[in-house]
């Protein structure tokens, strides 16, 4: 579910079943992944790790990325795509 999507950000709210997954892939904004249920497999460039509720996951642009859910997940995507300049944040 797409939730704020505009110029700047775009937040998208994950439901994953038991065994689910979002292949491998890249998007070319800063993004962070917050757990809010279950438990995954994270893929962040050649690392792997577990993400459980709670996990906290900053990416970089372009960083390769994935989710495999071992039960059922629940995850907030926020992506930044036009952050706002010092001087328009003043």
């Amino acid at each position: 579910q797409t939730l704020p999507n505009d110029d700047r950000t775009k937040v998208i709210l994950f439901g994953f079943a038991p065994g689910q997954e979002l292949s491998a892939h890249t998007a070319p904004y800063p993004a962070t992944l917050t757990f809010l249920k279950g438990n995954a497999q994270l893929k962040l460039g050649a690392d792997e790790q577990r993400a459980t509720e709670g996990t906290f996951v900053y990416m970089t642009p372009n960083l390769e990325h994935g989710v495999k859910a071992e039960d059922e997940v629940v995850m907030l995507l926020s992506m930044i795509k036009n952050a706002p300049s010092d001087r328009a944040a003043k």
